[in-house]
């Protein structure tokens, strides 16, 4: 019976799941920029092929 109170009360996992779930915000904004940024420099490059084509 203690251990299963001892489960409950723990926290431990709580701020790992917090942290999981910043981690992963943060890295779709990353992806996101990333794809913007692509397509850009998709474009710039497209542009700069046919200019020295």
């Amino acid at each position: 019976m203690k251990l299963i109170r001892n489960f409950i009360r723990n926290k431990d996992g709580a701020t790992a799941i917090e942290y999981g779930l910043i981690c992963a915000g943060i890295g779709l904004l990353i992806l996101a920029a990333l794809h913007t940024t692509g397509e850009k420099l998709v474009a710039l490059l497209t542009q700069l092929l046919t200019a020295f084509g």
